[in-house]
């Protein structure tokens, strides 16, 4: 987390965020009939979607320096395809920073055998 109090406060309100707003429809995207996962993945395109500013007003989530943040963003951003997400359908910017992460050798060495299958571009 980064030193200074209020940009720590910033990063844990959005990391609240993220676990209400977006993690939330893993279990429905997971373990839902058709059409919940359908309505799942509908809600949750248009919620990144509305927050691509958190993308591309910096380097990385909301800091010039990798954080925390990052590092839990990095699974769930590569799970979306997954999922059931049109990955074109998102925004430039939250691609863009998705396909920095990825390829981070600390990320790609962090990725298990299941999951490489989760992608085509690895």
């Amino acid at each position: 987390m980064p030193p200074d109090p209020v940009t720590r406060a910033k990063l844990r309100l959005y990391t609240y965020r993220i676990e209400k707003d977006w993690l939330s429809y893993i279990p429905v995207l997971e373990n839902g009939t058709s059409e919940e996962k359908q309505v799942a993945i509908d809600e949750l395109t248009a919620k990144l979607n509305s927050s691509v500013e958190l993308f591309s007003e910096t380097k990385f989530f909301l800091s010039d320096d990798m954080t925390l943040v990052d590092t839990c963003l990095a699974p769930f951003l590569w799970r979306l395809e997954h999922y059931g997400l049109d990955w074109e359908e998102l925004p430039k910017p939250i691609r863009t920073y998705a396909h920095m992460i990825f390829r981070k050798e600390a990320f790609k060495d962090s990725v298990s055998e299941a999951e490489r299958e989760m992608r085509f571009d690895f």
